[in-house]
């Protein structure tokens, strides 16, 4: 009887050491599971600064389209972001700048911010009711416009003014039907140099356009500004002006709006 039970005791104690084994090996199995299979802690300081980092080369990458789109690549990142622009800016507050190339240089060079100017590379007269929609939605008091460069570029030898103009002319009518208060400014064609005509002969027609834009803006009762003698330099395709022309061009601009 004794001998049983001593056999039942070892038995038990057997059955005991199976099952802690069992949980104990269950338990290892688990702990090396979570281990291999751990959530990274999410670390939303380094998140917010990548995305900051982010939002820098966009607006980075934004600069080197348009200098690159112009030829400025020997623009530095300083001379782009040299310009204090906060007073311009406010000046700007109710006025969108619309246009080509040229008026998009203002944003491309830091002067203005990017809500204050509507304006594309190509872009011509011809195409301007694809813009002035985005303006209109806007509703400013005050719209300064700078086309003629491309519509120079698209000119076929011994083309005149008279169509640029009509395109010009039906586009201001356009803005003023809408925006029943709004003030217009046009700014003349910047010049270019003579190793762009000789690219380009039709470029040499500057002035004549530039006189037909302002006989349009007298008929019309709308502010031309002659931005003219602001061109100083060029870009290396010398048809676009430099970058010393920017912020005066803006400044000429928001004083001569009476901004």
């Amino acid at each position: 009887m004794l001998l049983m039970r001593n056999r039942r005791k070892t038995v038990l104690k057997r059955r005991a050491l199976v099952a802690l084994g069992i949980v104990a090996l269950l338990l290892i199995i688990w702990i090396g599971y979570g281990l291999t299979h751990k959530k990274p802690e999410v670390n939303t300081a380094k998140g917010v600064k990548q995305l900051q980092a982010l939002e820098k080369q966009k607006v980075a990458d934004a600069q080197d389209r348009i200098v690159q789109a112009q030829g400025l690549n020997e623009v530095s990142a300083a001379e782009l972001e040299a310009t204090d622009t906060d007073e311009l800016n406010a000046r700007y507050e109710n006025t969108i700048v619309m246009g080509d190339s040229v008026a998009e240089g203002l944003e491309g060079y830091g002067v203005l911010d990017a809500s204050r100017v509507v304006a594309s590379r190509g872009n011509s007269v011809a195409n301007l009711e694809e813009y002035e929609e985005a303006v209109i939605s806007l509703a400013p008091a005050n719209v300064v416009m700078s086309y003629g460069l491309n519509d120079l570029k698209s000119l076929n030898e011994g083309d005149d003014s008279t169509r640029f103009i009509e395109e010009y002319s039906a586009g201001i009518d356009h803005l003023q039907e809408q925006l029943r208060d709004v003030k217009i400014f046009i700014c003349s064609i910047t010049p270019v140099s003579e190793a762009g005509i000789a690219g380009w002969g039709p470029f040499s027609k500057t002035g004549e356009f530039n006189d037909a834009i302002q006989q349009m803006c007298r008929e019309k009762e709308v502010t031309y500004i002659d931005n003219t003698s602001l061109v100083k330099d060029y870009a290396e395709d010398g048809i676009h002006p430099g970058p010393s022309f920017y912020e005066p061009w803006a400044v000429m601009i928001a004083d001569r709006a009476e901004l």
